[in-house]
């Protein structure tokens, strides 16, 4: 199951289990990182603060069985007379990549709004993968 949240209706509940998905499953710090070898982490309250800060910002979830597996933070914005999109915090649980999940919650993010142009804030191959799937590219 996905669903589209806006700022205005995602709940503490939800931040609280992004938060949890993200800090356990996005990645560890590489060598030239903050904490090199560590778990990258975020916490619920950094989440709202940084990536849900204006009526603009939304999140996608994917759920299976109530439990929320994957996500992806994002905000639309002006951009040449129409809108564009900007992805962050994009994370699928371990257990259920390689099955299409971060592609979906790409496409959901490019479907509203009209958008021309899309970024996604990461380099990693498989999140830019994800984007290219979405965007048909």
């Amino acid at each position: 199951e996905f669903c589209l949240v806006p700022q205005a209706l995602v709940t503490a509940s939800m931040l609280n289990d992004c938060a949890q998905l993200f800090s356990s499953h996005y990645g560890v710090w590489g060598s030239n990182g903050i904490k090199p070898g560590h778990q990258a982490s975020v916490s619920a309250s950094r989440l709202k603060q940084d990536y849900l800060f204006d009526g603009q910002c939304y999140v996608t979830i994917a759920k299976l069985n109530n439990e929320i597996v994957g996500h992806a933070f994002f905000r639309h914005f002006p951009f040449q007379q129409k809108r564009a999109c900007w992805i962050s915090q994009l994370v699928v649980h371990k257990d259920h990549r390689h099955r299409g999940i971060a592609r979906q919650l790409c496409a959901m993010a490019r479907t509203i709004r009209g958008s021309i142009a899309w970024g996604l804030a990461s380099s990693h191959p498989y999140a830019v993968r994800a984007l290219e799937g979405a965007s048909n590219r």
